[in-house]
Parts: C-alpha cells; structure tokens; sequence
C-alpha cells in the first residue's frame, strides 16, 4: 500500500525490510505475524530458518501450505555463503505450489545471523563473495517479486556490524515497533464529489466497522465513492467485503474505488471480484 511501512503488515510484494530484534520471544513473535501477515494477503509464509518452531516439525505447521520452512541448506546458504542459483530455482518451486494452492505469492523471511558468516569488514556479503548489498536483494529484480524480509538479532549479530545491515537494506525496523499495527483503521466522510475516505489498516479486527459505514455511506449521484490511497493494509476478508458491497448495490448503482494500491488490484484480480465495481486513479483521498 501507499505510504511509510511501519509494521510487518505493511511490508508488500517487492519490498526488501531488515527487521531487528531481540531475543527468543521477539523472534516467535515475528514468525506469528509474518503467518498472519501472509494470510491476510493471501501469500505463502516461507521461512529460511534453523532454529526450532516450538518443539515440532515445522513442516507439519497448520495453514493449508501457506506455511513452509526450508533449512538455511535447502535454501542455498553454506558457509556463510549463498549460491544464488539454487535459491531461484527453490524460490520458483515454492512459488509454483503456492500459485497451485490458490495463493497469490511469497513472503520470504531469513534469519541473517543463522545463514551468513558476518563480520565487520564482510557485512553483509553482496553476492555470496564479498561485502556489498544484502544477498537477497537480488529477489527484488525477479518479474514477481516476492516480499523480502531480513531478520537479525541484536543480541546474537556482532554490534560492529549492526549499522552496515541496516544501511543495506531500503526498509529498516525494530521488532519492538513493527509488530505493533497502527493506526487503526480511520473512516471519514469526504464531499465534492461524496464518498468516504479509507486510511489505515483492514482486517479481521476492524471488518465490522467498515461494513457499517458502507451501509450509511453518502452517495455521489449512483455512485458510491471509496477513496483508499491512505490504506495501507487490507487483508483478503476487506477486499472481499467490498466486492460483496459492489454485488448488493441497486441496479445503475456502482462502488467505485478511487486510487486502490497494488495490493487491492492484485486481490480483486486473483479472485475476479475486479468485474464487479470500478477502479479510479488519481490523487485525491
């Protein structure tokens, strides 16, 4: 969505974050918001990590596939290295059974302190072969980029070298922040032309509220007029609620959203719901 990320939530399909955190709690925490996160855009969750997933096999994790773990190994990462190659080839496979399970992408996370041999004068290691941009990026230049996201520990990474992983990396944020979502969803009523203007955050939370407002939302003539530039998140269920607001609209009625980001277009696309109201462009909202 548009605007400044601020949480794992924000963070969308060809992003590349760095994510610190502190900690076994923290870490745990991170993994549970990532899986939500994913559910929420419809994406699968896959993790490149080697440490445990409280006491059982991470492959027999819940969701539907939408979760999987690959060992730094499997992935590509060996002595502190990364053979570039094998993670696209891994990468495609992952992204083949998520486009067979109905899923729209991925949402790769590594844990950096597990898979890459750091020190100050090699963070972190360009290529595989000597210091430079993080590794991962070279994700970002795929034709479907994935989610990228970096996870480091401040208590387990060397301090020397905290500065330049964060300096190689477009989007930095702690954990202690980043889990927390904000703000809420904010609904105001907007004139010339009427409708409402959406900012914030959809999901389950908060689904209540905005079918409420669509039910007493102004009219413009026929219309009624979303403006979502300022949304920065919605979740499947949100996108879902508008195509079905759309179907129960009167004849010669239309629900028109004005401004929707990558994210909305890409569910209302994956599902068909993009047949059944109208998308604007434009800055206004």
């Amino acid at each position: 969505m548009s605007g400044a990320v601020t949480s794992v939530f924000g963070i969308e399909p060809g992003d590349h974050a760095y994510l610190r955190y502190a900690g076994d709690d923290e870490r745990r925490l991170l993994r549970a918001a990532h899986v939500t996160a994913a559910a929420g855009r419809g994406e699968r969750a896959v993790f490149v990590d080697a440490g445990a997933w409280g006491g059982h096999d991470p492959r027999a994790l819940p969701g539907g596939g939408q979760v999987f773990v690959l060992t730094p190994g499997e992935a590509g990462f060996a002595g502190g290295r990364l053979d570039v190659p094998r993670l696209m080839r891994v990468l495609d496979a992952q992204a083949d059974e998520a486009a067979r399970l109905g899923l729209r992408g991925l949402r790769v996370c590594v844990d950096l302190d597990e898979v890459l041999a750091v020190t100050p004068e090699t963070a972190p290691r360009g290529d595989g072969g000597g210091p430079g941009r993080c590794p991962l990026a070279v994700l970002r230049g795929r034709s479907r980029p994935p989610a990228v996201i970096c996870h480091g520990d401040r208590a387990r990474l060397p301090e020397a070298i905290l500065p330049a992983l964060a300096e190689r990396h477009p989007l930095t944020l702690d954990a202690a922040t980043a889990l927390t979502r904000h703000p809420l969803l904010c609904v105001r009523p907007v004139r010339d032309p009427a409708g409402l203007c959406l900012e914030g955050e959809i999901d389950d939370s908060n689904l209540g509220l905005l079918a409420r407002a669509l039910e007493t939302a102004p009219l413009d003539g026929r219309d009624l007029r979303l403006y979502v530039r300022r949304l920065r998140f919605a979740d499947v269920g949100a996108v879902r609620l508008l195509a079905h607001a759309a179907d129960a609209m009167p004849d010669g009625h239309r629900l028109v959203l004005h401004a929707p980001g990558p994210v909305i277009k890409a569910v209302l696309r994956h599902y068909g719901w993009d047949r059944r109201l109208v998308l604007e462009e434009g800055d206004r909202g």
